[in-house]
């Protein structure tokens, strides 16, 4: 005979369902605005009024996510054409319905007197509210 749980326990699959959804949402999210589509490629996966904070210094005066999700157009401009962006690990924390995604970005900086190359590896935390991005912190240090 095959026990099965009583009806009023929550299937395992429908949590697993979430944190599958959150994580696509939260890939999406990273392909669009770290390949350089900006705010307009982002804001379908986003509140409109998501917020940005990073303590890197180069990003210090951005506060909202369009703003930093348009930034990253800029910044690839200053790469070559052979950039390498890449996800190396993704997690979500059920408690607290946080992303993390775990990037790196590698090419040549193609600005100044010479090219120069660079990698970066970066941690985005991504908080959601109603299956959007509410909020992101990007955990990163970059100098040059």
């Amino acid at each position: 005979m095959i026990r099965r749980p009583p009806r009023s326990t929550p299937k395992p699959s429908s949590a697993a369902s979430d944190v599958y959804k959150r994580q696509t949402i939260a890939r999406a999210f990273f392909d669009a605005c770290d390949f350089g589509k900006g705010w307009e490629g982002c804001k379908q996966f986003c509140h409109h009024d998501a917020s940005f904070e990073t303590e890197a210094e180069t990003l210090a005066n951005i506060d909202t996510l369009a703003i930093y999700c348009d930034w990253m157009i800029d910044a690839l401009e200053m790469l070559d054409k052979d950039v390498k962006v890449k996800v190396k690990a993704i997690a979500h924390d059920r408690d607290t319905d946080i992303v993390l995604i775990y990037g790196q970005i590698e090419g040549t900086v193609i600005i100044g007197p010479e090219p120069m190359p660079m990698k970066t590896d970066y941690v985005y935390a991504l908080n959601f509210e109603d299956s959007k991005i509410r909020h992101v912190s990007k955990i990163w240090e970059f100098n040059i």
